[in-house]
């Protein structure tokens, strides 16, 4: 009796021993999970506003240069159809034309190819004169000058005699290529759906002050479209920080509403036109998507706390255990997603390739890797030419156009999954191309160089893009035992100097050789 009172008590303070750990356990887990979820949220937070502010400058971005793409070709086609208008009616002065009817035929007749174009007849003997504008006939009463007056408002207009009775005269209205563009861009706009809550608009500026009804919104997409808006310093969402989008030509607002943040709000202004292109995405799609991720950790949490707390109430020792390792695999995934998290800070902000911390650590264990094996391992150095005259020249914003449009063409040209870019600092890039040879390593480079001579990188004040080459260099060799990756990047950069000494645009190969 008293052993089964000895056990008995042994029981109940063993169990009450487990349920104090638990107890302890589960308080030292809850507040583990409130640090981690305080720290999970900040980040994701973090993570998905700068998500959500480079998806609208992108937009913008795509609109900016989707005018700069159209506006000349738009140009072009009207002057094509100025010119076959024109010669249509060229060939007409070699006929002879007696009445109105007659000329009203050969109206129609260079009207019905070229509607775009401005066509005007005038009868001399009776002061009459008629044709079509677009589409829309055109008649009026008066002399020649009034004739010559309808076209001193065109950007481009050809008059003729046509028979000793008639002047006839077309000719491109100055509002046409705008109103060609504008339509183009109502397209464009009505195409974005796809993206949820951004909203996109084109707002056309009256004048620079900021001051009364400064300008008109022209463009929204069709389901957000109403009457014409007048914009003043009331309904402008991006009047706070509007003289830096005037002073800058690009700004980012974080609009406020009765003291709550909105929206976020990137725009950009295309003077051409007097445009201000602009997207925006809701601050509460940011909150509502953090919030999402965060219910979720809390009811990971939660499951998790109950099985812990219903297994140190039934099991002893093994129940503590198991609680111990559920416990240890719990933090280990959340470590795993701060991890991935983590891997995100391996990214050059600028170009979006890999930075140099990411090279450092895996150029290393490229090399470790293959030591064991004597395999084969190649390295590119490049330097964009003459950057600091380019950055001089067109500025530090179209030098940061030409990073990331480098950046970009390293990593296309890339051949395989296992060869990777990075940016190692200002406007000089590295290449890794592991199990690669010298002629392979050759080859790339060459692709590289070619690449770069066709790129066509945008630029706000030239049609024509800024010519850009780039000088690399090249070394490749055999790993025999491990080594520095400062070695190979020493080797690779010694070539680089080479090419830029011998007259840059190229590539030069010096062979790694292994350190003592």
């Amino acid at each position: 009796m008293q052993l089964r009172k000895a056990w008995i008590r042994f029981f109940v303070c063993a169990l009450l021993i487990i349920g104090l750990l638990s107890g302890v356990m589960l308080i030292v887990f809850y507040n583990n999970s409130s640090r981690q979820e305080a720290a999970k949220i900040e980040a994701t937070e973090a993570f998905v506003r700068k998500q959500k502010l480079e998806l609208i400058e992108n937009v913008v971005n795509n609109m900016v240069a989707w005018i700069y793409m159209y506006k000349p070709a738009v140009e072009e086609n009207a002057l094509l159809d100025f010119e076959r208008a024109a010669s249509i009616l060229r060939v007409a002065l070699m006929e002879e034309f007696s009445n109105d009817g007659q000329v009203r035929g050969l109206i129609r007749i260079a009207n019905e190819y070229h509607k775009n174009i401005d066509i005007l007849a005038y009868n001399t003997q009776t002061g009459y004169a008629f044709g079509l504008s677009g589409e829309e006939a055109i008649e009026f009463s008066g002399t020649p000058r009034m004739f010559e007056e309808f076209f001193e408002d065109h950007s481009a207009s050809e008059t003729f005699e046509l028979g000793d009775r008639y002047l006839i005269g077309c000719g491109i209205k100055k509002t046409l290529v705008y109103d060609i563009l504008r339509n183009v861009m109502q397209n464009y706009a009505d195409s974005q759906i796809p993206l949820g809550d951004v909203e996109i608009q084109i707002d056309a500026l009256n004048n620079y002050s900021g001051q009364g009804d400064f300008a008109m919104r022209i463009i929204v997409p069709y389901f957000q479209r109403g009457e014409k808006t007048s914009i003043n310093a009331g309904n402008a969402d991006y009047y706070d920080t509007f003289d830096a989008l005037v002073a800058n030509g690009e700004a980012f607002t974080e609009f406020m509403h009765e003291g709550t943040l909105e929206r976020f709000i990137y725009a950009k202004l295309y003077r051409p036109y007097d445009w201000i292109v602009s997207a925006s995405i809701s601050a509460q799609d940011i909150r509502q998507l953090t919030n999402l991720l965060a219910e979720q950790f809390r009811e990971q949490v939660a499951r998790t706390s109950q099985a812990i707390a219903l297994m140190g109430i039934v099991f002893t020792g093994v129940a503590l255990l198991v609680f111990v390792l559920l416990g240890r695999l719990f933090f280990r995934h959340a470590d795993h997603e701060f991890k991935v998290m983590d891997d995100l800070s391996h990214i050059d902000a600028l170009t979006g390739i890999n930075n140099r911390r990411y090279m450092e650590e895996r150029l290393q264990n490229t090399m470790d890797f293959l030591s064991r094996s004597c395999g084969l391992l190649s390295a590119l150095m490049i330097d964009i030419d003459h950057f600091k005259l380019y950055n001089d020249t067109y500025g530090h914003q179209q030098g940061d156009v030409c990073l990331r449009a480098i950046a970009q063409a390293l990593k296309s040209a890339l051949p395989r999954e296992g060869d990777f870019a990075a940016r190692y600092g200002g406007e000089e890039f590295i290449v890794v191309l592991p199990n690669t040879s010298e002629d392979g390593a050759l080859v790339v480079a060459e692709k590289l160089l070619k690449c770069v001579r066709a790129m066509d990188i945008p630029h706000e004040k030239n049609s024509a893009a800024p010519y850009v080459t780039i000088s690399l260099g090249v070394t490749s060799g055999c790993v025999a035992h491990t080594q520095n990756w400062k070695d190979y990047v020493a080797s690779a950069d010694e070539a680089l100097y080479i090419s830029k000494q011998s007259g840059r645009n190229k590539s030069t190969f010096i062979p790694f050789k292994e350190s003592v």
